[in-house]
């Protein structure tokens, strides 16, 4: 019956505003997870040159003390 239109029209921005919510929740989640890969690139790079040398002091400190 036409006494439903505006209730179907009032659901229907409801169910639009909603999406349009959900799809802002998402998009946030999704630059968060890019922030957060991009730092955890970039701690995993520092990593292996921190520990590239400590390898080559540990070299050293063993040649100093004359051990192979």
């Amino acid at each position: 019956p036409s006494g439903d239109l505006p209730q179907i029209t009032q659901q229907n921005t409801f169910y639009k505003e909603r999406s349009v919510t959900k799809n802002t929740e998402v998009q946030k989640l999704q630059s968060k997870i890019a922030v957060q890969r991009n730092e955890i690139a970039r701690l995993t790079q520092r990593l292996e040159v921190l520990t590239k040398q400590k390898t080559e002091l540990l070299r050293d400190l063993k040649w100093m003390r004359g051990e192979k």
